[in-house]
């Protein structure tokens, strides 16, 4: 048992690893992590740590960069103003229709959450409501997909007679 502990250290830390790593993040660490003999509950915990850890990393070098990009691209009518493109004005007012709350919520399903949180602080949303509503989005995505491994566990274990 004690021979086990540097190999379970070294899973959950490609685990972490794999969360924090864009692209990667939960859906593919969690099926890993379990792939890997991890149990559901801990290539989750593993995953949605990595994921949040490296999203935190990012939005704490979001001030310099968004200045950057809103200088260099958004100075004009990005806000939907009257030098406004009509593709700006449509990607505004579905911003403003689905706000953060619906952004980050399928932020994981479409885009990935560093884009979608660097997108939401790009366009001047509050720091601390987008760290909440991007948490509540990894963690709830994240126990979507460990019952969803756990379930194709079970799954396995009735069809195995079978094979």
């Amino acid at each position: 048992m004690v021979n086990d502990l540097p190999l379970l250290l070294l899973k959950v830390t490609a685990v972490f690893g794999m969360g924090a790593a864009p692209w990667f993040e939960i859906w593919t660490a969690v099926p890993l992590g379990v792939m890997m003999g991890l149990s559901p509950s801990v290539a989750m915990a593993a995953a949605v740590t990595g994921n949040l850890a490296s999203v935190a990393g990012m939005v704490a070098l979001m001030p310099r960069i968004r200045a950057w990009i809103v200088k260099k691209f958004l100075a004009e009518g990005g806000k939907g103003g009257a030098k406004a493109s009509p593709r700006q004005k449509r990607f505004h007012s579905l911003w403003n229709q689905y706000g953060i709350p619906g952004v980050m919520l399928g932020a994981p399903l479409l885009v990935g959450t560093h884009l979608a949180t660097a997108l939401c602080l790009i366009l001047g949303a509050p720091v601390r409501r987008a760290m909440v509503w991007i948490t509540i989005s990894i963690v709830t995505w994240g126990a979507v997909v460990a019952v969803a491994c756990y379930l194709g566990l079970e799954g396995l274990k009735y069809l195995s007679p079978l094979l």
